[in-house]
């Protein structure tokens, strides 16, 4: 084509050059690369979790390359998501985003994850104990193991002590 300006619409990334005259001859080239690109990516995260506040950290998995994460216990650029920083930010569940965009536009996704805090046992006991009496012990449902100061393995014991003794 000839003119100063030219309208193109490759399909794949290309390179155009032109060489142009002034009015005392003299010549002088220019090159230009365009790239194309297939459009916004869409961003999607893999599902995560639920973890325990001790777990290793681990990687989340989104669709696309080179995008930016967001939100407590996950480092912004490699998606690497640490349940203890994230359980140590406050309660739960936590909101997980992936942001990726390229010169078309771009989109966000995000994903809740649950992260377990640590045990906190309470020992059901509401009275004081008469010499001779027993009673019973409870650590609360909801744990996988047991284990009581006397040994014994089961949610609760049935006790009697004959001095004041100190359960764990």
């Amino acid at each position: 084509q000839s003119g100063s300006a030219i309208s193109v619409s490759p399909p794949v990334t290309s390179s155009y050059s032109v060489t142009v005259t002034d009015a005392c001859g003299r010549t002088a080239n220019a090159e230009i690369q365009v790239t194309v690109s297939n459009g916004p990516p869409v961003a999607t995260i893999n599902p995560a979790g639920p973890f325990c506040s001790n777990a290793a950290a681990i990687t989340l998995i989104a669709s696309s390359e080179g995008g930016t994460w967001s939100g407590p216990g996950v480092n912004p650029n490699t998606g690497l998501f640490d349940p203890s920083v994230a359980a140590a930010s406050g309660p739960g569940p936590y909101i997980i985003a992936y942001t990726a965009s390229n010169m078309c536009g771009g989109s966000t996704a995000s994903i809740s994850i649950i992260v377990n805090s640590a045990p906190t046992p309470v020992i059901d006991f509401t009275s004081n104990l008469c010499l001779g009496n027993n009673t019973t012990l409870d650590a609360g449902i909801g744990y996988i193991a047991y284990e009581w100061s006397t040994g014994e393995i089961s949610q609760s014991i049935n006790v009697s002590p004959s001095v004041t003794t100190i359960y764990s």
